[in-house]
């Protein structure tokens, strides 16, 4: 059995991770009957590296279908708050962003 503490946790988080992650914009790609970025790398990336390491955790009974659940709910959970604070990230960037700019140009005119 390889890996320990921190190392199995990580080993098993990633790929749950990536599949939430890509059942999330297989679901959007859906919903919007549309292209959404990611969903191609969702396809041809996240859902055969999930799935074998998926497949290899569980021949090698380093995870049981219980545990690996419960991994893809915390990928679930830890992609949303990813995806929320990009977002408010991206919105006091954008906002002050052009404030700094300005002052900067102020500066460096005088």
């Amino acid at each position: 059995m390889y890996g320990n503490g921190g190392y199995h946790f990580l080993f098993i988080l990633v790929p749950g991770i990536l599949l939430a992650n890509g059942i999330s914009h297989l679901f959007q790609f859906i919903f919007f009957k549309s292209y959404v970025p990611g969903v191609i790398t969702s396809v041809f990336i996240d859902f055969p590296y999930s799935l074998f390491t998926l497949k290899h955790l569980i021949n090698e009974n380093l995870l049981s279908m219980r545990k690996f659940c419960f991994f893809l709910f915390i990928g679930f959970v830890l992609q949303i708050s990813f995806v929320l604070f990009a977002h408010m990230f991206s919105k006091l960037l954008f906002h002050y962003l052009p404030l700094f700019y300005q002052k900067l140009k102020r500066v460096l005119v005088q």
